[in-house]
């Protein structure tokens, strides 16, 4: 079957709704992308499922990890870029204000030193929680581990940097995620940003910048009073 075009049939349904099925008929060019446009009702609720299969005897398709992508509908560079913007400005907004709140009790390096720690701890957010969970010098390799098991130096490098570890992850708690602001995923792709990610962002701003403020008037009323 050589000479047959490589077709795939897709079913694709939601696990809420097994009985709702889409069926498609694609065709399959190696190398290249091929797209299938799905309606939106089945995404509502659970999971989406794909089932692909070759139509045509003899022919195999292979998929990856990545092979199937659901990806958001392209829309202008400029409205991109202009959503984009406002993410960065939320970030830029969350820098600011921490630096002020810090700058009314303390000196404009202090304050600055602070501000670059909490950025610094906010973008290792995710790293620093996955080291907690391994501990001490279980990160290192699993044959360093057996042959240094029950060393005393071994042992005890290992309890501290646990300890570490856990104060670090303290810390990492209380400052805000800055990894949550990405505004270059969806231009890199040409994908519409959408107004959701960006409606999130915003009020995870305010949720963290409204009791800054809050705290940073508390410390100027206080310094008034003193």
């Amino acid at each position: 079957n050589e000479a047959l075009p490589a077709e795939a049939l897709i079913r694709a349904y939601n696990v809420d709704n097994p009985h709702d099925v889409v069926n498609r008929l694609l065709r399959i060019n190696e190398k290249h992308v091929s797209i299938m446009h799905l309606p939106s009702r089945l995404l509502a609720g659970g999971s989406l499922v794909i089932d692909v299969r070759s139509k045509n005897p003899g022919h195999w398709i292979k998929l990856t990890q990545d092979s199937v992508q659901i990806v958001q509908p392209s829309s202008p560079f400029i409205v991109n870029m202009a959503k984009s913007e406002l993410v960065i400005f939320c970030e830029v907004v969350l820098l600011v204000v921490i630096g002020v709140v810090s700058g009314a009790r303390l000196g404009w390096p202090v304050a600055m030193l602070t501000t670059l720690t909490c950025y610094i701890l906010g973008n290792l957010f995710h790293f620093v929680t996955q080291l907690a969970q391994s501990g001490g010098l279980e990160i290192t390799s699993y044959y360093t581990n057996m042959r240094l098991k029950g060393v005393w130096y071994y042992e005890v490098g290992s309890f501290l940097t646990a300890i570490l570890v856990r104060v670090l992850n303290m810390l990492v708690h209380l400052m805000p995620d800055f990894r949550r602001f990405d505004p270059l995923t969806f231009i890199k792709i040409s994908r519409n940003m959408p107004w959701q990610v960006l409606a999130a962002d915003i009020g995870w701003t305010l949720a963290c910048v409204l009791p800054a403020i809050a705290i940073g008037y508390l410390l100027l009323r206080k310094q008034e009073l003193a």
